[in-house]
């Protein structure tokens, strides 16, 4: 008899030995003698028989005895596949940014690749039903220079570009009574450029019709009216409703009152002034030949002094005044 243990067991009438084996699986069980003097098992656990550390443990069936290995766990800066989501399913909480993949659970259905959205309120992650794409951002494409094609009406053509600058350089004589805008991006910020001729007849000039809030174009020759604008979803380019004008010898903004001249020192002898018209208005110039100055009187040259002279207009006349 392979015995293991003696019992010694007492009754109300006399002392009785019993002799019992106990099990060979009492190093997986928790034993106890019922009242037949026999071994009974409470509950039999049994585990996966193999190495297991720092493994969380999970049930294999429904009976609640069998043990299966479990989830890896590691205190170290090793992968654990132990994920906690709440009740829909997401992600509850992820402390420091995934270095690699996304484990395998965010590529179940659908198919494909994802696009995980984090909540700044509550702090978790779901996933959406498509990718991504390629990504954010807007560089936009580079400018682009755009020289038109003089003509009564011609065609400004865009393109794909972020912005763009146009170009048109009129022709003596030849007015301009309209245009095409075409090929616009909402969104898009365009330059209006409009020069006069070098030299003949300026010329007059109407805008496109999808070119709004345009200001008067500069009237003297050899001058540039620079606007901005950006383009809305209706295809519509909205001008700022500031007008540039340059030229040798003027730069005008004809919004501000106080727009100066570039600071050269103008002389009847040396560089003239330009003449004093109404698309000079308010600007003002420098001049070294000024005789005898006095405040808001017509500037007349052949001087030596150096005076300030603005092109004022009378209600009658423009004229350049010392001042």
């Amino acid at each position: 008899m392979n015995l293991r243990t003696l019992i010694l067991l007492f009754s109300a009438s006399a002392l009785v030995a019993q002799v019992q084996t106990l099990p060979n699986d009492i190093g997986a069980s928790y034993p106890v003698i019922n009242s037949n003097f026999s071994w009974l098992n409470l509950n039999k656990i049994t585990g996966p028989g193999s190495a297991v550390a720092n493994h969380i443990p999970q049930f294999s069936d429904t009976s609640g005895k069998a043990l299966k290995d479990g989830l890896a766990v590691s205190a170290t800066a090793t992968a654990s596949t132990v994920v906690q989501r709440n009740s829909s399913g997401e992600v509850i909480a992820v402390n420091t940014p995934p270095t690699g993949n996304l484990p395998g659970f965010f590529g179940s259905a659908p198919a494909g690749s994802k696009c995980l959205h984090s909540s700044g309120t509550t702090g978790l992650i779901t996933e959406a039903a498509a990718d991504c794409g390629a990504g954010g951002g807007g560089t936009g494409n580079a400018a682009d220079l755009i020289s038109v094609t003089h003509g009564v009406s011609p065609t400004y053509t865009s393109t794909t570009n972020t912005a763009n600058t146009f170009v048109l350089q009129t022709v003596s004589a030849e007015n301009v009574t309209g245009g095409t805008f075409t090929s616009v991006q909402a969104g898009e910020i365009d330059t209006w450029t409009v020069c006069q001729p070098t030299t003949g007849t300026p010329v007059t000039y109407v805008y496109p019709a999808n070119v709004l809030n345009g200001g008067t174009i500069g009237s003297a020759l050899n001058t540039c009216t620079y606007q901005r604008g950006t383009v809305d979803g209706s295809g519509n380019l909205n001008l700022d409703g500031t007008t540039v004008i340059k030229g040798p010898g003027v730069v005008l903004n004809a919004i501000a009152v106080d727009a100066v001249l570039p600071s050269v020192l103008y002389s009847a002898a040396g560089t003239p002034l330009p003449s004093c018209a109404a698309s000079l208005n308010g600007a003002t110039a420098i001049v070294s030949d000024a005789g005898s100055p006095s405040y808001m009187g017509a500037y007349s040259s052949g001087g030596t002094v150096t005076a300030a002279v603005i092109c004022s207009y009378s209600g009658s006349t423009y004229s350049w005044l010392t001042h």
